[in-house]
């Protein structure tokens, strides 16, 4: 993280790759069914959705995927919780909510539970069966650990890193 605050180089490194890897405009949706109509009005919803994918309405599809690129250089992973929107505009409610890695903890009490490494929760196979994530307070322009928590399903979680080795929990920079 320090290296691409500080160094022009290799910010520019990782802008370019996210460039490579996103594209200017992200991931495109193309329906192709027998319907013309059909493929435009459903190529529509995505357009319309991947402009307001973030919880908070205002990150976009393409801003969030550069967030995830972003962060596998910084952090070696990325994490994002879907969560349902009942209130968000058109078909799609799901919306995507990043989440700093900083966040993603063992929480004090489970410390020493065979269960729980670096914040994620698996099962006997070692599959993932959750997150814990730290609750965020924020004092103006700092965040402060809390000690407080929340879980997050393996299900409504996007995780990803790449693997190095075996057991491995999370990622590494």
């Amino acid at each position: 993280e320090y290296e691409i605050s500080s160094n022009p180089v290799m910010e520019g490194l990782v802008n370019s790759h996210i460039t490579d890897v996103v594209g200017p405009e992200g991931p495109n949706y193309r329906v192709t069914s027998s319907d013309p109509v059909y493929n435009k009005k459903r190529e529509k919803i995505w357009r319309e959705w991947a402009k307001h994918a973030g919880a908070n309405r205002q990150l976009s599809l393409v801003e969030i995927l550069a967030s995830w690129v972003r962060s596998l250089w910084k952090a070696g992973e990325f994490g994002t919780q879907m969560i349902n929107d009942t209130k968000a505009d058109g078909p799609i409610k799901i919306r995507l909510l990043p989440i700093h890695m900083h966040r993603l903890l063992t929480p004090p009490e489970m410390l020493g539970d065979p269960e729980v490494a670096l914040g994620v929760r698996r099962d006997e196979n070692r599959n993932p069966v959750g997150y814990y994530v730290s609750e965020p307070y924020i004092f103006g322009p700092f965040e402060i650990y809390t000690g407080e928590f929340y879980f997050v399903k393996y299900e409504d979680f996007i995780h990803g890193y790449e693997l190095t080795e075996e057991d491995q929990a999370r990622g590494v920079p």
